[in-house]
């Protein structure tokens, strides 16, 4: 198969490549290790909904719903190292020798992050099927978690296996969507003072702030973060501007780093376990940055402005 040719200005763009795969690469390895510090280091461990499914719900032996809880758990923790190392090894063999074919650290990555994936759906799907407060939207609201090891997988993968401008095209796509599900859920539940957000809000104001805020302040700054995450959503699929996705990404933290100060540092996996939130917002504005620079010296090659590449 002939090689690419990334000189030219609609090649698939290296430097963006190798960014939004550091980005997401970095998501799951700290989502990896949110989720097994969420159920087997934090000092506020717990069982999962999936061994509260197999356990109460459908009265499984209580030693087989938590060796399964366990592995998956732990499996999902443990597969953040090899991950490192594969990457590593990708991109040295990768330099050395380009090639139009799959390396074998590839594949070795790709059953990893399919089984990270699978466990952060089943964890969704648990928490949807369990029937708690919101339970519906489960899916939605952890969009991102699932999605990430996807977007990391379809990032691994060589530009030469697809037609760069249309891979990193499905790439940005599925970015968006996880993105935008996730952020309306958030939003609605936050439009709708889900309790859960409300006690964010007033532990972190008296933990860190010089004022306690009232019920009623709270409600009101939930109401006004609600419309702005609903807005976001909206934004992020009609919009390629890498300011918005900085915006989502910084607001993702924000949001991942409120478990911490709202209930001290032992809730440090809370926090990791939503990187996604910031990480994948993050590796699009990396894309919307690069496509703006692609469109850049599209125009100078052509002289014909902006139309052709669009």
């Amino acid at each position: 198969m002939p090689r690419t040719d990334h000189s030219s200005p609609d090649a698939c763009p290296r430097r963006a490549q190798s960014v939004a795969l550091l980005c997401l690469l970095l998501c799951v390895v700290l989502q990896s290790v949110g989720i097994g510090g969420r159920y087997l280091l934090s000092t506020f461990e717990t069982e999962s909904d999936i061994y509260g499914l197999l356990y109460f719900d459908w009265s499984w032996p209580e030693v087989w719903a938590q060796r399964i809880d366990d592995a998956g758990t732990l499996g999902t923790l443990l597969a953040a190292l090899p991950l490192l190392i594969l990457y590593s090894t990708h991109r040295s063999q990768h330099a050395r020798q380009p090639t139009t074919r799959l390396q074998s650290t590839w594949w070795i990555a790709a059953g990893l992050l399919t089984g990270m994936s699978l466990w952060a759906f089943l964890l969704a799907l648990t928490d949807m099927v369990r029937g708690s407060t919101y339970a519906e939207l489960a899916l939605g609201e952890h969009a991102v978690r699932y999605c990430a090891p996807v977007a990391l997988l379809w990032a691994w993968t060589d530009c030469e296996t697809a037609e760069p401008r249309t891979a990193w095209t499905l790439l940005s796509w599925q970015l968006r969507i996880a993105c935008a599900v996730t952020f309306a859920v958030h939003g609605w539940k936050a439009f709708h003072h889900y309790g859960p957000f409300t006690d964010l809000l007033l532990l972190s104001a008296a933990n860190w702030g010089e004022f306690a805020f009232q019920q009623t302040q709270a409600e009101t700054c939930l109401t006004v973060i609600g419309l702005m995450d609903l807005a976001l959503a909206v934004l992020v699929l009609l919009t390629s501007r890498r300011e918005l996705a900085l915006y989502m990404a910084v607001w993702g933290v924000i949001t991942s780093l409120s478990r911490i100060t709202a209930f001290g540092w032992g809730a440090w996996p809370e926090t990791l376990l939503r990187a996604a939130n910031w990480g994948l917002p993050l590796t699009l504005a990396c894309l919307f940055w690069d496509r703006r620079s692609t469109i850049s010296r599209t125009s100078s090659h052509t002289g014909q402005g902006l139309t052709l590449v669009r």
